[in-house]
């Protein structure tokens, strides 16, 4: 009887991982799709980036299911990370701008994006290279030491391009 309850664990657990893996090959399909076919068809006849909605919500539903297979069982607790590092990356973002009246607009403009593409970098690294390791101290600052590290070369890209050391 006990060895059939581990037998029954072990499929749920393997039935899981395929889950898993198929969520996280589709992901990556969808966001490839979203990037490669939608995005040039669609970009032909816009004039400002609001037209591209297709491109969007492909690039969108691509990145959910992706992190569901990386995540699984813990994708409300990563989409609660992006959320809140949405949060303080517009709040960095409105500390480090001056004042002056675009400042809303950059927090926006600049914090969200930046928010959401050094977080999602942030959970994949996370998952493929400090997953599986001891969680003392260390682990903590090394996950820190990397996230901010990340933020602040995605916060330079996305403010200055390919200008970083003219405005240097």
């Amino acid at each position: 009887m006990y060895s059939d309850n581990i037998c029954l664990k072990g499929n749920i657990v393997q039935k899981n991982m395929e889950i898993k893996k198929i969520s996280l090959i589709v992901g990556i399909v969808i966001f490839l799709i979203g990037s490669l076919i939608v995005y040039p068809i669609e970009s032909r006849d816009i004039i400002t980036i609001e037209e591209l909605k297709y491109t969007f919500s492909t690039l969108i539903t691509g990145t959910l299911i992706a992190l569901y297979g990386l995540l699984g069982s813990n994708i409300l607790k990563g989409l609660l990370f992006l959320f809140f590092w949405i949060l303080i990356s517009m709040l960095f973002i409105y500390l480090w701008e001056g004042d002056g009246w675009g400042r809303g607009i950059v927090v926006f403009w600049l914090g969200l994006p930046s928010g959401v593409i050094s977080g999602t970098l942030f959970l994949i690294i996370n998952h493929f290279f400090f997953r599986k390791k001891s969680k003392s101290k260390i682990q903590y600052i090394k996950q820190v030491a990397t996230l901010i590290v990340i933020y602040v070369i995605v916060v330079l890209i996305m403010k200055w391009g390919g200008d970083i050391l003219f405005y240097m």
